[in-house]
Parts: C-alpha cells; structure tokens; sequence
C-alpha cells in the first residue's frame, strides 16, 4: 500500500483505494473506493463502481449476505468491495438499498452516475 500518515493509498492487496486516515494501514474509518472514474478503473460502459464508506459501516452484514459475488465484511468486520470494478446486478443494487447506515454507493464506471441507493 501506498501513502502516509493520515493520506491516501492504493491497497495493493485488494486493488482499491482507500481514503481512512490511515495511510492505508488498516483502521476503521474512511471510505473504500473500488474503482471508478476519479480512481482511474477502466470498465466498460455497464460496469459499475461500489463505494463503501467504512466510517459509516456498522457491519451487520446484510450487504455481504444479500450480494456475495461483489461485498465482504473485512478483518475488521466493516463492508468491502470485492473488485474494483464490477457488473451490474439486482443483488448489489440491492445490498446497496438496504444498508441500514447507507453506506453502500454504486456508481456508473463510465460517467460516475449514482446507480444505487436511489436519491
């Protein structure tokens, strides 16, 4: 991972960029970005972005459980993208709906649209 104290990094590990205050050390809050436009992830024009907000997540795992293929509860027990980019689908839109502290984004890849959950 890259980054210092208190910036930003790229996970390594888990392809993703993450905003925590950590440097990428790990931690507990900040958000984890898989992906996206601003990230530099390329996909095509249906794949989609998930933005977890790991200062947000209380980690009831109702994300993981309802979109298994896309989300995960970390080390830490908070939600995690699985891959930086992925495609569409009903379970992730879903997962993103029911998140009890809206901590769960799905953007466009292409234009950076919010997908998920609806305004």
């Amino acid at each position: 991972m890259t980054g210092g104290p208190g910036g930003t990094g790229t996970d390594a590990t888990h392809g993703t960029d993450r905003t925590d205050g950590t440097g990428g050390t790990g931690g507990t809050g900040g958000t984890v970005q898989a992906g996206g436009p601003a990230a530099g992830a390329s996909g095509t024009a249906g794949d989609v972005v998930v933005r977890v907000d790991r200062a947000r997540c209380v980690g009831s795992g109702l994300c993981a459980a309802t979109a298994p293929d896309d989300l995960a509860l970390g080390e830490d027990g908070r939600a995690r993208a699985r891959r930086p980019v992925t495609v569409p689908g009903e379970e992730l839109t879903e997962a993103a709906e029911m998140c009890p502290a809206e901590a769960i984004t799905v953007r466009s890849a292409l234009d950076g649209r919010r997908i998920a959950p609806a305004l």
